[in-house]
């Protein structure tokens, strides 16, 4: 089931307009089997998570890795500048509510969520199953698949890479959100910056 609501948004983003507002419900939908695989099959609990910080070098190997791939990012936007302006890409309106709101599930809400499916629920799980390094690559591929869009394809298989390598590291899902958000929140922000003619 996730597998297709992926490819689904993978082909469909790229082809018609669908709002942020559609992609928030759309993620909502996608998290519900993941909730019921981790606690009704799997009978796991909310320690699972990898949800602890062991010490302040989470929080730093959070921030290290975070500063360099939210500056990747902001190049990434600006190279792709015209393939942006064109699409019109996740522009949710005009105003700072609708700013505000769509930065709040872009860049904090979307990424906890995401955390906690892909890294703290999905790779353990998977790697009961498997070698660590096939749990990692299926969880990029998932990640990827869910993330829809062509323009984000790469983006998202290198960032969730990362994500998975930081989580085998630090035993923590801290470290990933803290550079989650942060990739998160700069792109968002510089995408829309670039739409307003700002940059």
């Amino acid at each position: 089931m996730v597998i297709l609501l992926g490819t689904y948004t993978y082909f469909v983003e790229d082809i018609m307009e669908i709002t942020v507002w559609e992609t928030i419900a759309f993620q909502i939908l996608y998290i519900l089997p993941f909730i019921w695989i981790f606690f009704v099959k799997e009978k796991r609990s909310l320690k699972d998570f990898y949800f602890i910080v062991h010490n302040e070098k989470d929080i730093f190997w959070g921030f290290g890795v975070g500063s360099i791939f939210a500056g990747l990012s902001v190049v990434n936007v600006l190279v792709n500048k015209e393939t942006i302006l064109s699409n019109g890409y996740i522009y949710i309106g005009k105003g700072l509510p609708f700013f505000y709101i769509a930065l709040l599930f872009v860049g904090i809400i979307g990424p906890l969520i995401e955390e906690i499916i892909f890294r703290g629920m999905l790779i353990p799980s998977l790697a009961e199953r498997m070698k660590t390094p096939y749990a990692l690559f299926f969880s990029v591929i998932l990640f990827a698949l869910i993330h829809g869009s062509f323009f984000l394809a790469m983006n998202t298989i290198v960032i969730g890479f990362i994500l998975g390598l930081l989580l085998v590291k630090r035993k923590t899902i801290i470290p990933c959100f803290i550079v989650h958000l942060m990739v998160n929140t700069t792109f968002y922000i510089t995408i829309q910056l670039v739409l307003l003619g700002k940059i």
